[in-house]
């Protein structure tokens, strides 16, 4: 019996061991893509294909999310290169803010801040100097804080994937856009807490970007 429980003792120190060194993992990787994106944009031949954009976003949670929290709102920034013609990269920071539904339940989560880098692919590649409607679809993989009241790690790691369109102009002698995308969202179902569910989410968003 008491090599029994010994060996229980070791098994759980494993898993905790296990789970802790993952964690730490995940953190070093989200601050080594923000470190590689910073410094990947700083390059002097990419600077004059660099756009700046702000980002809203309206939130519908699904699955499992839905019974637990209503819909949410969130804000953010995006550096993104578009340097190539049909494919653009670049990296966005957002938080996401949700009520929880009526009834109060016993878990909940109120916030998500995300960073995303992201990939587009542009079907109709267009110059500012003439409106144009520019299709793309749209792949990021998510890193997340994710709080709520329950005592579980807020670190997980997700992706999404969507579409929009983009509306490229010029003003001011500067190249501008406007955007419309939605996107489906599981900011943890590649890594999570043992006691948390993959939280879902479409996320409808609209972005203005001006060209540096």
């Amino acid at each position: 019996m008491v090599n029994f429980i010994t060996i229980m003792k070791q098994n759980n120190f494993l898993q905790y061991a296990s789970y802790t060194c993952l964690m730490m993992g995940l953190r070093k990787l989200m601050m080594l893509s923000l470190l590689f994106y910073l410094s990947f944009f700083s390059q002097p031949s990419l600077k004059a294909q660099i756009f700046i954009s702000a980002v809203v976003d309206y939130s519908l949670p699904m699955g499992k999310f839905k019974t637990v929290n209503d819909n949410g709102t969130g804000y953010g920034v995006t550096v993104e290169s578009r340097k190539y013609c049909e494919l653009w990269y670049g990296l966005t920071i957002e938080k996401y803010k949700y009520d929880t539904i009526s009834g109060k339940p016993t878990i909940h989560y109120n916030e998500i801040v995300q960073i995303s880098p992201h990939l587009k692919y542009v079907f109709v590649p267009a110059s500012c100097a003439k409106f144009a409607i520019q299709p793309y679809i749209i792949g990021a993989l998510i890193f997340s804080t994710i709080e709520g009241n329950d005592t579980e790690s807020i670190l997980g790691c997700g992706a999404s994937l969507g579409g929009g369109i983009c509306m490229p102009f010029k003003l001011f002698k500067f190249c501008w856009s406007l955007e419309i995308n939605a996107q489906y969202s599981a900011p943890n179902f590649i890594l999570r807490a043992d006691g948390r569910p993959s939280l879902e989410a479409v996320n409808i968003g609209a972005l203005i970007s001006i060209g540096l």
